[in-house]
């Protein structure tokens, strides 16, 4: 082992004199740096609930809008709130900042809690802007009037549907229909003739005289995605009169419902295209996309198209297709397009650089559609930010040239368009000149942070002091090999002298169970028994 530890002693030493005198040329470099966000908010909503009773202290309520940067001086923060600043000190019963962050925490939410919100990181050389969230409210109304038993009647072969005035609510609410109980007791609805529209109405393709149920309502009933609460209205008791005469009851297909002509989807989103169409007997459903026949699980009929993450390739034209061998078939066509949020292609890069040199931030995004890109300077828009004649903006750039240590600071890059927004708040960083160590780069940051220069120094030397402990243990196998054929090589070329006695097998004594002894067991184990023989 004293082989390994001559070689790791040396190793060691130089990691450690790298690692600090890395730590001290960065120090000195850096002996300011403005603000720059280690969490921020992401750009999807945050949901909370509103407690209904005051005296109800779960914590599950709370909700909170991370928000930490680091800086050289550490940076102050504030919010806004719908674009004005927002002094949460003025509720400071029920809202409070992390010590040492941003962080808001919200403990005891209110329905005045909703809004947009945007986390500012400041010092003295810059102000970091973070992604703007908004908090939403989960709620879910009432039905306007209470639940009532309303009776209706239909025809026999024909077809109907019943309406549900559901309560509005965020996130959108679940409507579905069921049969319920006198006894309040609830179960779903599964018949190939009836289906729900997105709007809560209720269809029958045609009425049996099996719709009809004693002692059962048909009821709508509301839920929310995210809380544990149901909504029911009215309670209908459906009669359904026999056709007359009950052979003439066939009819060809009529249409429902049947989404718009033109739909949209969000890219991960849920897609959901409706043809529901009524006539006796059921209509065969189809669908072609493009001209191409598509088929499900169940087959190739089915009133609702449905797909869990829509995807671009999912756009095109959809065409369902209705019939029954009664009259003439009946067709919708529905043109989907997918639109995709902004993401970035390409980031702004931090810099840190000496005066009168050059650098340039570059931001590129991509989306449906093509998003627009706005930047920022020090958290407002680059248009009301002091003019600056060495700053040229051209598109997704931004160059600075001749840099003064004042031009320190933190600049944005917003991608916005019609279905959301990406952020990215980047800065430089300008150190005088007579401090210089090295010529860093005008496109990119100089320097690396400590933590990556060390972790990569520390990676570095762990793979070289395990090669070299396997070498050393491969040798030592070697060597150990080596001496074992010796050993055994001697062992195999000894030829006792007993062996050559013939006198040795007449005397040998069988053991007291009859079997003979092997001379070489005698020899060994009992050489005292050889003498007497001997003798």
């Amino acid at each position: 082992m004293n082989f390994v530890v001559r070689l790791i002693r040396p190793i060691f030493l130089l990691v450690v004199i790298f690692t600090f005198k890395t730590r001290s040329i960065l120090v000195e470099k850096s002996e300011k740096s403005p603000p720059y966000f280690v969490q921020q908010p992401t750009t999807e909503e945050i949901l909370f609930y509103v407690q209904r009773h005051t005296n109800d202290s779960s914590t599950e309520r709370r909700f909170e809008i991370p928000c930490e940067a680091k800086g050289i001086p550490e940076p102050d923060y504030f919010w806004t709130k719908n674009g004005e600043l927002f002094n949460w000190t003025s509720e400071s019963d029920r809202i409070s900042q992390e010590l040492g962050k941003g962080t808001l925490v919200v403990g005891r939410p209110e329905a005045s809690d909703e809004g947009q919100y945007q986390c500012f990181a400041k010092n003295i050389w810059g102000i970091a802007t973070s992604n703007s969230v908004f908090a939403r409210r989960i709620q879910l109304g009432s039905f306007r009037h209470e639940s009532t038993v309303v009776v209706k009647t239909a025809t026999e072969g024909q077809p109907y549907n019943l309406t549900c005035q559901a309560p509005s609510g965020y996130p959108k609410p679940n409507i579905d229909w069921v049969k319920q109980e006198t006894d309040g007791k609830m179960f779903g609805i599964k018949n190939s003739r009836i289906a729900v529209d997105p709007e809560g109405t209720l269809w029958f393709s045609s009425i049996a005289l099996v719709d009809a149920v004693e002692d059962l309502f048909y009821v709508c009933a509301v839920t929310s995605p995210n809380i544990s609460e149901l909504k029911t209205g009215d309670k209908v008791i459906l009669q359904v009169e026999p056709a007359d005469p009950p052979q003439e009851n066939e009819t060809a297909p009529v249409r429902l419902y049947t989404s718009k002509n033109e739909e949209v989807a969000i890219h991960g989103g849920k897609i959901s295209l409706y043809c529901i169409f009524g006539g006796n007997p059921l209509p065969n459903i189809t669908w072609r996309k493009n001209g191409q026949l598509l088929t499900f699980r169940n087959g190739t009929s089915s009133k609702i198209l449905e797909r869990k993450r829509a995807i671009t390739s999912d756009e095109g034209n959809y065409t369902c297709k209705a019939s029954n061998g009664y009259g003439d078939p009946i067709s919708h066509t529905i043109a989907l397009k997918v639109l995709v949020k902004p993401h970035f292609v390409k980031k702004p890069k931090n810099f840190i650089v000496h005066e009168e040199e050059t650098v340039k931030f570059y931001c590129q995004a991509t989306g449906n559609p093509q998003p627009e890109i706005i930047w920022t300077h020090n958290g407002k828009p680059l248009s009301e930010a002091p003019s600056n004649p060495r700053r040229t903006i051209s598109g997704n750039s931004i160059v600075i040239e001749g840099l003064w240590k004042n031009d320190t600071g933190n600049y944005g890059c917003n991608a916005t368009n019609s279905v959301g927004y990406v952020y990215q708040d980047a800065f430089v960083n300008v150190l005088d000149a007579e401090n210089r160590i090295a010529k860093p780069s005008t496109t990119e940051s100089s320097d690396l942070p400590v933590a990556k220069i060390t972790l990569i120094v520390l990676i570095i030397s762990g793979v070289v002091i395990i090669v070299l402990i396997l070498v050393f243990f491969k040798k030592l196998l070697v060597n150990q090999r080596k001496k074992y054929i010796l050993h055994k090589q001697r062992i195999d070329n000894r030829r006792p002298e007993y062996l050559e006695d013939p006198s040795i097998q007449e005397h040998t004594q069988p053991l007291n169970d009859g079997t003979p002894v092997d001379p070489t067991y005698v020899r060994f184990v009992f050489p005292y028994q050889m003498d007497l023989a001997r003798s």
